[in-house]
């Protein structure tokens, strides 16, 4: 194969060609890459581009490098369209919109998922989730209703309330020893209603924004499900693209 033609930004180009590969399936979920010396080689640059190019593509998601084994496409590569590139944390986001964030309700169980959380996490029949219901307020305004359901036999510590305030990555790094790599999001435009419209005090049929998550950690495993409703007045989105 011809090296890469040499430009200002070549790791952006050797990204590219290995999107490329993992969308025509020469590069498939789970496939281990070639080394860094290997594809600096392949394309003809350096390995520092190389290194660089998956360092991006890790942040993104689309693969997860192993410390002593190496470099593995994500199932995520295949089906993520556009890319956040942080785990949101919501009170920066709403501290974005110039609010000041608090908590203003939760709650949490332990109990059997329903059965499209059940094979979002890949949880056999009787395997049982830690669900926590949260609400999250702008000056004190209720404006993003996010319920979390985590595999209950991942959670090796006892836990309180308050230990379920903070974000749910911190939670499952302290108390599960799991660490989330990376997260899938579908964006759903939807409507309030029951427990949900209630809880964000917003009237029946009110536009709501739902992100349907779920998370994976370093195994490529999902950890985490997340329905997580924003009023749309709360949330803005901006999406950065550039050409590779």
């Amino acid at each position: 194969m011809a090296a890469v033609e040499r430009a200002e930004l070549l790791s952006k180009q050797v990204e590219g060609a290995l999107k490329q590969r993992i969308r025509d399936g020469s590069l498939a979920p789970g496939e281990q890459l070639p080394p860094e010396n290997q594809l600096a080689a392949f394309y003809g640059v350096s390995r520092s581009t190389v290194r660089a190019a998956l360092a991006h593509l890790q942040r993104e998601g689309s693969v997860v490098r192993r410390q002593g084994s190496g470099t593995y496409v994500t199932r995520g590569a295949l089906y993520v369209d556009c890319h956040l590139e942080q785990l949101w944390n919501f009170d920066d986001v709403i501290r974005a919109g110039g609010h000041e964030p608090s908590i203003g309700w939760l709650d949490y169980e332990e109990t059997l998922p329903d059965r499209y959380t059940r094979e979002n996490l890949l949880l056999g029949p009787e395997e049982t989730v830690l669900v926590i219901r949260k609400v999250f307020l702008a000056d004190e305004q209720p404006v993003i209703h996010c319920v979390d359901y985590i595999p209950r036999q991942l959670i090796s510590k006892p836990f309180t309330r308050d230990d379920l305030v903070p974000q749910v990555f911190s939670f499952l790094e302290e108390f599960a020893g799991e660490r989330v790599i990376y997260y899938v999001a579908e964006l759903i435009p939807v409507v309030a209603e029951g427990d949900t419209a209630q809880r964000l005090k917003c009237s029946s049929g009110a536009p709501l924004l739902l992100f349907d998550e779920v998370a994976y950690n370093i195994e490529d495993k999902p950890i985490l499900c997340c329905l997580v409703h924003h009023r749309q007045k709360s949330l803005r989105l901006r999406i950065v693209q550039s050409r590779t």
